[in-house]
C-alpha cells in the first residue's frame, strides 16, 4: 500500500516539474518568436518600403512551416532530441544574421525566413504532439490553458519591450536578445529530457505509422474534425492579410515609429490572448468535451471581427481595443483546438497536429501572396474585410449544416 502510494506522490511530482518545465519551454520560445516577427517584418519593411518585398519574406516563413508538417509525419514519433535540434539551428540563424555586413542581410533574409519558418513550426508541432508524455488526461485542457494564457503574456512582454530594445541597441540588439532567449530554450529541454514520461503512454500505437498520402484521410472521416480545420485554415488564411497589413497600419497610426505602434498592437493582442485562454480552461473545466466544438467555433467568430474592425480605426487608442477583442478569440480557439485534437487516440495527435498545422500554413501561404496585389487597389481596412469573409462565411455555413440536420 504504502509503495503504491508513494509511486502516485511520484508520478504527481514529475507531472507537476513536467508542467513547469513545457510551460517554461513554450514561453520562452514564443517571447523570442514575437521579437523575431516585429523585429524582422519591422526591418524588411524600413529597408524595402515595398509592401512586395514584406509578403515574400513572410510568405518564405510559412513556406517552410509548411514544409515543417510535411516532414514532422513522415516518422513514426519525434526524435528524442528533435527539439533539440531545432532549437540549435533557430540558435545559429540568428548567429548569421548578426555576423553579416548589413548590405548582405537583404539577400539573405528570405533564407532566414525559411528556415526559421520551418524550425518553429515543427517545434511546435513536436512539442504539442509531445504534451500527453508527460500530462495525464485530466489535466491537458489545464494544461494547455495555462501553456497559450502564459505564452501570451510572454508576447505581451516582448511586444512592450521591442521599442526599447530596438532603441538602444538597433536590430542587432534584438537578434543578440534572441540568441540568449533560445539559449534558455536550450537549457530548459535538456532539463525537461531528464523528466520520466507517464507510463502508459511510453507506447507509441501502430496508427502514428502513416503515410503522406494519408495526412488529411483521418480529419476528412469525421465531419466534426473537418469543419474544424477547414475553418482554422481559413482563418489562417484571412490573418495572413493582416500579417503583411501590420506594418502598414502601424506606419499609418504612428509614422515616426512603426516598431512602436505594432510593439503595442501585439502586447494588447497578447493581454486578449491571455484572458481568452484563461477563461476557455475555466469553462471547459465545467462542461463536457463536445462543447469545445461551440467554444472554437465562437472564438473564431470573435477574432476575426476584432481584427476586422482593428483595421478600420485611425486612431490607435481604438485600434488597441478591437485587436484585444480579437487576441480573446484566438486564445479560446487555441486551446480549444488543442485539446480537441489531444483527446483523439494517442497514435494520431502527431499525424493530426501535422494535419492542422499543414493546413493553416498552406492557407497561410495562398493568403500572403495572394494580399499584396488587393492593397494595390482596396483600402486597407477593406483589404481585410474581404479576407476574413471567408472564415466567418465557413462558420455561417456550418451552423445551417448543423440546424438542417437537428431539423
Amino acid at each position: 500500500m504504502n509503495t503504491k502510494l508513494e509511486q502516485a506522490q511520484h508520478t504527481h511530482s514529475f507531472i507537476q516539474r513536467a508542467t513547469i518545465w513545457l510551460i517554461f519551454t513554450r514561453v520562452m520560445s514564443d517571447f523570442a518568436g514575437v521579437l523575431n516577427l516585429i523585429s524582422l517584418s519591422s526591418y524588411v519593411y524600413f529597408i524595402s518600403q515595398n509592401v512586395f518585398t514584406l509578403s515574400v519574406f513572410m510568405a518564405s516563413s510559412v513556406m517552410g512551416g509548411i514544409l515543417a508538417s510535411l516532414v514532422s509525419f513522415i516518422s513514426k514519433q519525434p526524435r528524442k532530441h528533435t527539439l533539440s535540434l531545432l532549437n540549435t539551428v533557430r540558435l545559429t540563424l540568428l548567429f548569421v544574421l548578426v555576423l553579416l555586413p548589413a548590405q548582405q542581410q537583404v539577400s539573405v533574409l528570405p533564407w532566414i525566413a525559411l528556415i526559421g519558418g520551418f524550425c518553429n513550426a515543427l517545434f511546435m508541432i513536436t512539442l504539442n504532439s509531445q504534451v500527453p508524455l508527460w500530462i495525464e488526461k485530466a489535466k491537458r485542457v489545464s494544461t494547455n490553458s495555462w501553456l497559450t494564457a502564459l505564452s501570451a503574456i510572454a508576447s505581451v512582454i516582448a511586444g512592450l519591450s521591442i521599442g526599447v530594445l530596438v532603441s538602444v541597441g538597433g536590430y542587432q540588439g534584438v537578434f543578440i536578445v534572441n540568441i540568449l532567449l533560445y539559449s534558455l530554450v536550450g537549457l530548459s529541454l535538456v532539463i525537461l529530457s531528464t523528466i520520466p514520461q507517464i507510463t502508459n503512454n511510453n507506447k507509441v500505437s501502430e496508427p502514428q505509422k502513416i503515410q503522406p498520402a494519408r495526412l488529411l484521410v483521418h480529419p476528412l472521416k469525421s465531419p466534426f474534425l473537418s469543419w474544424l480545420f477547414a475553418i482554422s485554415a481559413g482563418s489562417s488564411f484571412a490573418c495572413a492579410a493582416q500579417q503583411v497589413g501590420f506594418p502598414v497600419l502601424s506606419q499609418y497610426l504612428t509614422p515616426h515609429n512603426i516598431s512602436y505602434a505594432m510593439g503595442l498592437l501585439m502586447s494588447t493582442w497578447g493581454i486578449g490572448k491571455f484572458i481568452g485562454a484563461s477563461q476557455t480552461g475555466l469553462y471547459l473545466k465545467y462542461k463536457p468535451i463536445m462543447s469545445l466544438e461551440t467554444v472554437f467555433c465562437l472564438s473564431c467568430l470573435i477574432m476575426s471581427c476584432g481584427f476586422v474592425l482593428t483595421f478600420q480605426q485611425s486612431l490607435l487608442s481604438w485600434a488597441i481595443v478591437f485587436i484585444g477583442l480579437a487576441g480573446i478569440g484566438e486564445g479560446g480557439a487555441e486551446v480549444s483546438l488543442t485539446s480537441i485534437v489531444q483527446f483523439e487516440s494517442k497514435g494520431l495527435h502527431l499525424t493530426l497536429f501535422s494535419a492542422v498545422a499543414f493546413m493553416k500554413m498552406l492557407a497561410s501561404t495562398i493568403g500572403t501572396l495572394l494580399v499584396s496585389p488587393f492593397f494595390s487597389f482596396l483600402d486597407l481596412g477593406l483589404v481585410i474585410l474581404l479576407f476574413h469573409t471567408l472564415p466567418i462565411c465557413l462558420m455561417a455555413f456550418m451552423i445551417l449544416k448543423k440546424c438542417q440536420a437537428i431539423v
